[in-house]
């Protein structure tokens, strides 16, 4: 089994988690595809070699374009934040 990851960027809510997921799933071979609009990623499996340039073109054409978008220091992902306040908590009462 192989693993895979592709860094998205453009991708802003939902909608395109469920876009790119309804896509993907019909390219044969591949499974398990996890979708993060907050990452900038698409994960997925496949049982043999697949046409990694074919799976980002289907991407491309639906209007993402491939690659990693810069992070601020700053992150927008609410469970990073939700760690970092409880860590923040913890050793403030500590």
């Amino acid at each position: 089994m192989y693993n895979h990851i592709i860094y998205v960027k453009g991708m802003h809510c939902r909608s395109c988690e469920v876009l790119l997921q309804d896509v993907l799933s019909e390219y044969p071979g591949i499974f398990n595809i996890k979708i993060s609009h907050y990452r900038g990623t698409i994960t997925f499996c496949s049982e043999k070699v697949i046409s990694l340039p074919e799976i980002k073109k289907i991407i491309t054409k639906n209007g993402y374009t491939i690659g990693q978008t810069p992070r601020s220091f700053f992150t927008t992902d609410p469970a990073v934040r939700t760690d970092v306040a409880i860590t923040t908590i913890v050793i403030t009462v500590v």
